[in-house]
């Protein structure tokens, strides 16, 4: 069962810290918005199932705020219309530009999404390395690396996104929308059972996202409630098999939106100590909490059904790759070019690399740097960082998030920015004195520690850097505590305009940057959608004068021993390890084998 959001104590706001000013230094008050005329679409009365802004949490955390389904998801018409089963699959977003770290620059076709092709050899018992701790109570939405691996393993969502940006059957098989893609209606796989043997039912589905919106396990700027209220009367069952979504306005692309890890389906059963899932691997009513080990069997009665005997995820919190071989651990993730190059030369391993899914970004809040906002970018130079940056392989990119969205594909990016909320006394956040000449960073990430001493050492000004939790850093840039902060941004949607409507739904004063050109005359997305021309580059506008600068783009890496294949990869680069098996070939002449 998802536990409720702890209890805590709000620090006392401090001005300049934890109010939340806008781009001129001014405070605004908590009824203080941007204009609905510029922001979002047209609401409809009474709760509606988009663009309807949750309160989740509100002790917990800042709101997300931004009401941008509507923008992310293209209303162009229905364009994801049937599924026929796992063997079609439609292209779900447009175009998209893909870093390519070893070329450089961009490409159409995303490098890395199939790092072990052939056919697979059925049977084996495989053993996968968990450096996260695994928890029944998150499930089936994950909070860390370890958990998203797990999870997506044992549950489903209703669509899923592959690493190339295909749309393919989940739970749901066929969906449907009507002609002007205001109503989506999934229907689920027939047969679709938990592991306990009980149908999956819609009422089931709809359960189950309320209890992951009401029970806040997605923090900061990757919560998809924003856009989704899983309790809206517009979000209800036509029969056990069919789940109707009503929108404000259509969205051509909306079913994309349900590929986020947050959207997984699982049950809550009497006597079970983990949820109830539906996916290709299983649990059993007695599996333990995973002290070290969590071990899976095939779930028979998926159509996915895994090849596989058995498969163990071992968690061992280490920082030494060492530790995790002599665990005798097969399939090793690696997040430093050290980690990566240790696996390499063990004999038997073969180490690839994902793709690239994490940007860093730089970032400058006006309220520090009303004159002179490009001083903290000046000594990057054209380049940026990645020369300087060698505990990770890091490229250039320019597109801030990961896939790099259309200018034409992000109709409008403005919405209501948050309320001002306040830190939790857990963070300790006045004790760090973050000001105008503070760098902060996220803690225990090598690449971003590089970045912060780089740029400190070569700026003509003192520099005090200070390293924060995931957490603390997104508020104290949210809310503008310190001069700049170095921001990691995974991938966390299948396309570029959700990823960049979640970084300036979760960094407010990023909307002032944006022109105002790009400001809707109606207050339909829709309409403007089909009726109004070639918008201005919402990247070049917060990228423009320096306020925000990505430093680079950097991947993971895979180690697994033996041949392996069969292995396919998640839009952000998760692995699907149904189908992984040893290959079934024999080994060239020159290679021993391991």
């Amino acid at each position: 069962m998802v536990p409720p959001c702890p209890g805590i104590q709000p620090q006392r706001a401090v001005p300049g810290q934890h109010q939340f000013p806008n781009g001129d230094g001014q405070h605004r008050r908590a009824r203080d918005r941007i204009p609905v005329g510029t922001a979002v679409g047209r609401r409809q009365p009474g709760r509606t199932a988009v663009i309807g802004i949750v309160s989740m949490c509100r002790s917990a955390r800042t709101l997300l705020s931004l009401a941008l389904v509507g923008v992310c998801l293209i209303p162009t018409g229905c364009s994801v219309i049937r599924q026929g089963g796992e063997s079609s699959s439609v292209s779900g977003p447009p175009a998209a530009a893909w870093p390519d770290v070893r070329a450089g620059g961009s490409t159409t076709a995303r490098p890395g999404c199939d790092p072990f092709p052939g056919a697979p050899r059925p049977g084996g018992r495989f053993t996968v390395a968990a450096i996260d701790s695994v928890s029944s109570r998150h499930a089936p939405v994950p909070r860390n690396r370890a958990e998203r691996l797990v999870f997506a393993q044992l549950y489903e969502t209703l669509v899923r996104v592959d690493c190339a940006g295909n749309i393919l059957p989940g739970l749901a098989v066929t969906w449907t929308c009507t002609p002007d893609s205001s109503t989506w209606v999934f229907t689920l796989r027939p047969g679709a059972k938990f592991w306990d043997g009980t149908p999956v039912t819609v009422p089931e589905v709809r359960e189950s996202w309320r209890r992951a919106q009401t029970g806040c396990p997605v923090q900061g700027p990757r919560d998809p409630w924003t856009w989704l209220d899983a309790g809206a009367a517009t979000v209800r069952a036509v029969d056990a098999r069919r789940l109707s979504i009503t929108l404000p306005e259509p969205q051509g692309n909306f079913p994309l939106l349900l590929a986020h890890p947050a959207f997984a389906v699982a049950g809550e059963r009497k006597g079970w100590i983990w949820p109830v899932g539906s996916g290709p691997a299983r649990l059993g009513p007695g599996t333990p909490q995973p002290l070290p080990d969590l071990e899976c069997r095939p779930n028979r009665h998926h159509p996915r059904a895994p090849i596989w005997d058995a498969l163990t995820f071992r968690m061992l919190p280490t920082d030494d790759p060492r530790d995790l071989v002599e665990a005798g651990c097969d399939l090793l993730p690696a997040y430093t070019l050290q980690d990566s190059l240790f696996y390499a030369a063990l004999p038997g391993f073969t180490v690839t690399p994902l793709p690239a899914t994490r940007s860093y970004l730089l970032l400058c809040p006006p309220h520090w740097n009303p004159a002179e906002v490009g001083r903290w970018s000046a000594p990057l130079g054209a380049e940026g960082l990645p020369a300087m940056v060698t505990s990770v392989t890091m490229g250039s990119w320019d597109k801030l998030v990961v896939p790099g969205p259309s200018p034409t594909a992000c109709p409008q990016l403005r919405g209501p920015t948050s309320a001002p909320s306040a830190a939790p006394l857990a963070w300790h956040l006045a004790d760090k004195k973050l000001g105008v000449d503070t760098l902060a960073y996220p803690t225990g990430d090598p690449a971003a520690r590089q970045m912060a001493e780089y740029l400190a050492a070569r700026l003509d000004q003192p520099v005090r850097l200070v390293p924060l939790e995931k957490d603390p850093l997104a508020f104290a840039l949210q809310w503008q505590m310190t001069g700049a902060g170095i921001l990691a941004v995974d991938q966390a949607y299948p396309t570029g305009c959700l990823q960049l409507a979640s970084l300036i739904g979760s960094i407010g004063w990023l909307q002032d940057l944006l022109p105002h050109a790009a400001a809707l005359t109606r207050d339909s997305l829709a309409e403007a959608d089909r009726t109004s021309g070639p918008r201005p580059s919402a990247i070049g506008a917060l990228t423009t004068g320096g306020a925000v600068r990505c430093l680079g783009i950097t991947h993971a890496w895979l180690a697994i021993h033996g041949r392996p294949a069969g292995i396919r990869l998640a839009f952000d680069g998760t692995p699907w390890l149904e189908g992984w098996g040893e290959l079934d070939a024999p080994p060239p002449p020159d290679v021993p084998v391991p």
